[in-house]
C-alpha cells in the first residue's frame, strides 16, 4: 500500500506589511488582511479582525480571579484574597510603545496597581499574517505580605457565533490542579454550551488543564485558535465571569452557623448570552474539598503571589487557510512559540 501523502497547510499569499496608525485614544496596526487596534488609554487589545471575522467582542486583558467555588466560600476566599478581584480592572498603564520589527510590530505595556509593589506588563508581537504572540508578565517585588491568587491570566470575549470549541488537553470533563487523574491528555470537541458544568449556585466552571493549544470556530470553519507556550488552563463560556461570580455583601448573605454564606444567585438563572468569555490562563489554584467549611486548597495547589511569564500565540484561521485534509491540530503545530 502507498504511503499517503501528510496534508499540508494551503500556501498563502505573500503578506502585506503592517502599516501603523496612532491616534488621541488608540494605536492601529492595518493591512489587507488584519486591523489590530489598542486603546491607548487602558493598553488592553481591543480589536482584532482577520479577513472580515471579528475576533474580539471586548479586550483581551489581564485576570487575577476566579468565581469562588463552594469550597471557596467555605474558606473565606471571597475576603482573603479579595485584593485580586478586581485588581485587573485597576491596572494603571503607565506606558504603551511600538517598535518595528522585521515581521511586523512590537507593542510593549507597563502597569502599576495599588494593590501590590512590582508591575505588570504584557508585550505583543504583532506579524504581518495576522498572528500575535502574547508575553504576560507578572513582576511582584518580594517582602509584601500578599494573599495568593486565585487565577493568573488573561481573558477576551468573542462573538456569540464561534460556538465550537476544541482543544488538545485534558479531557472531556473538567479538570483542575487538584483534580484531574480522572482525566486524559487527548483532541476533544464540544459545543461551548456542552462543556459547561450548571452547579446550583453559579461558580467556576469548565477549566481544562495541561491545554497544549485550544480554538474556538463558527459555522463557516473560521475562528481563533490559542496555543500555549507551555502547558495552559484553559476554558469557555456563555456568559459573563460576572454571571457568576459573588460579590461579598452583594450577592447573599452570611448563614446561621457562620460558615459557607448564603448566596442569593442561583444556577438557572445564569443567562446564556450571545458571546463567549475565553479564559487563557497560566496558573488556577486548585479546588481543595477536605472539607467544605475551612480547609484550604493544599499548598501544592496554590499561586504564591510571586513573580510569573507565561506567553501564547493567537492565530485566527479561515476556511480557505486549510485543505480538506486539514485540521486545526495541524494549524496548531505549524506554530512556532519561542
Amino acid at each position: 500500500m502507498s504511503k499517503q501523502p501528510k496534508p499540508q497547510l494551503q500556501p498563502q499569499q505573500k503578506n502585506q506589511a503592517l502599516k501603523q496608525k496612532s491616534e488621541e485614544l488608540k494605536l492601529s496596526f492595518v493591512n489587507e488582511q488584519v486591523n489590530i487596534v489598542f486603546d491607548k488609554k487602558s493598553g488592553w487589545l481591543t480589536q482584532y479582525q482577520y479577513l472580515g471575522q471579528t475576533l474580539l467582542q471586548s479586550p483581551l486583558k489581564a485576570n487575577f480571579w476566579r468565581a469562588p467555588t463552594d469550597n471557596d466560600l467555605g474558606n473565606g476566599m471571597q475576603k482573603w484574597a479579595s485584593i485580586w478581584q478586581f485588581a485587573a480592572d485597576s491596572l494603571n498603564l503607565n506606558s504603551i510603545g511600538s517598535t518595528k520589527t522585521e515581521n511586523g510590530f512590537n507593542v510593549e505595556t507597563f502597569y502599576s496597581s495599588q494593590h501590590f509593589k512590582g508591575q505588570y506588563s504584557v508585550i505583543y508581537q504583532l506579524n504581518n499574517n495576522g498572528q500575535i504572540h502574547v508575553e504576560s508578565k507578572l513582576n511582584i517585588l518580594s517582602g509584601q505580605k500578599l494573599p495568593n491568587l486565585p487565577r493568573l491570566g488573561m481573558q477576551l470575549i468573542m462573538q456569540g457565533e464561534y460556538q465550537t470549541l476544541s482543544w488538545f488537553g485534558r479531557g472531556p470533563h473538567e479538570s483542575y490542579a487538584d483534580r484531574k487523574t480522572s482525566t486524559q491528555v487527548s483532541l476533544y470537541k464540544s459545543k461551548v454550551s456542552d462543556q459547561i458544568h450548571h452547579y446550583s449556585r453559579p461558580q467556576e466552571n469548565a477549566n481544562k488543564t495541561d491545554v497544549r493549544w485550544f480554538a474556538l470556530k463558527n459555522t463557516e470553519r473560521g475562528g481563533l485558535l490559542i496555543v500555549g507556550d507551555e502547558l495552559l488552563n484553559a476554558s469557555a463560556w456563555p456568559y459573563l465571569q460576572s454571571d457568576i461570580d459573588f460579590i461579598a455583601g452583594k450577592d447573599g448573605a452570611e448563614s446561621a452557623s457562620g460558615l459557607v454564606p448564603v448566596t442569593s444567585k442561583h444556577g438557572s438563572d445564569v443567562p446564556m448570552r450571545d458571546l463567549v468569555t475565553v479564559n487563557i490562563d497560566f496558573k488556577q489554584m486548585g479546588v481543595g474539598g477536605d472539607t467544605s467549611w475551612g480547609r484550604l486548597v493544599h499548598a501544592q495547589y496554590t499561586v504564591p503571589a510571586q513573580t510569573y511569564q507565561y506567553g501564547f500565540t493567537l492565530q485566527p484561521f479561515t476556511s480557505k487557510m486549510l485543505n480538506k485534509d486539514i485540521v486545526i491540530s495541524e494549524l496548531a503545530r505549524s506554530i512556532n512559540n519561542k
